[in-house]
């Protein structure tokens, strides 16, 4: 318990650091807001925080939870349509430092959709589906993953909270399987163009 307190607390420390430097970054540039509007392209990067897992696992004879801390990264293409609508393709990374240790690589594509601006602040839905390649214990597996979440864009800053699914079983080893699993990730993004 006190391996996983100081893994959250550290989790916590770098979350709240990256909020913080994504909120300087933009408040020194102002005109960036302005150039991602004329662009029909923009990319970003994004930085992402998983706590909480959900999911049943066989692996070393035990059926129970997942557990454990995710950290990862990743970029994101986004094609501004007329109206509230775009278009979103990412590829993500990230670890998971807990039991089992894996790692997942999703790759997807989807919608965004703003609802309201209450400025400077643009809240939107977004929904992506795609391929998810994990590995971890000496093997590998791809799946079927799906996401839906909902998130507020500041400037070229985004915040996202989404519920992510990726269907089992993840993993199969002679030690056993990792079924599906869920967990919702904070991302944390920065749009460059």
């Amino acid at each position: 318990m006190l391996k996983r307190s100081r893994a959250s607390f550290f989790a916590g420390k770098c979350f709240l650091l990256a909020i913080g430097v994504a909120v300087g970054i933009t408040c020194l540039s102002n005109s960036k807001k302005a150039e991602a509007a004329i662009l029909p392209v923009s990319l970003s990067v994004q930085g992402i925080g998983v706590d909480v897992l959900s999911g049943q696992s066989t692996v070393l004879g035990n059926t129970n939870s997942y557990s454990g801390l995710g950290l990862g990264g990743g970029a994101m293409v986004e094609l501004n349509l007329p109206g509230p609508l775009s278009l979103r393709a990412q590829a993500n990374y990230i670890h998971f430092a807990g039991t089992p240790v894996f790692n997942i690589l999703p790759i997807t594509g989807g919608v965004q959709m703003d609802l309201f601006s209450l400025l400077p602040f643009t809240v939107y839905l977004a929904g992506d589906a795609g391929y998810n390649e994990t590995t971890g214990l000496g093997t590998s597996g791809g799946n079927f993953t799906w996401d839906a979440g909902v998130g507020v864009s500041f400037g070229p800053v985004y915040v996202e909270g989404r519920y992510t699914y990726i269907a089992g079983p993840i993993m199969s080893t002679s030690q056993g399987t990792m079924g599906g699993m869920s967990y919702i990730p904070i991302v944390v993004g920065f749009t460059f163009f």
